[in-house]
């Protein structure tokens, strides 16, 4: 939770910057210890907070947390093509990788950012599983 807030404020100081720096708060430990109460918590905040439609593709509702962040919610199931069109050879439906970064661009293009954008340093450690009986519901902000 610490590092997210770093880089949360990393990415305000560098605001208005000739580059400019986004910060995703997904985190390799979202399932486990303290982040993963932090991630309760933050989606018992969203789950309140006035929602709008995200008005993109592969995002559902826009709102703000308790600090202000911008907030986006999705509802994943088989159903839906990004899902159903990657399966693993055992047959379980996912989001790749390559959809978290389209998932990026999406909410970019939310907030009004049309221009090129760049992610460094990014490494895919776990994709979004979705249960072929069940849903899979993310929150980026």
């Amino acid at each position: 939770m610490a590092a997210n807030e770093y880089l949360n404020a990393f990415a305000k100081a560098r605001s208005g910057g000739k580059t400019r720096v986004v910060a995703i708060n997904w985190g390799i430990w979202n399932e486990v210890g303290m982040a993963a109460e932090a991630v309760a918590a933050r989606n018992d905040e969203t789950a309140n907070a006035p929602k709008a439609e995200a008005g993109v593709p592969l995002l559902d509702h826009s709102s703000f947390d308790a600090a202000g962040n911008r907030v986006f919610t999705a509802r994943y199931t088989t159903q839906d093509w990004i899902i159903d069109e990657h399966r693993t050879a055992q047959g379980d439906a996912l989001l790749p990788g390559t959809g978290y970064l389209s998932l990026a661009a999406h909410a970019l293009m939310a907030q009004g950012e049309t221009g090129a954008f760049e992610l460094r340093d990014l490494t895919f450690l776990h994709p979004l599983t979705v249960p072929t009986d069940g849903r899979a519901t993310s929150v980026y902000g």
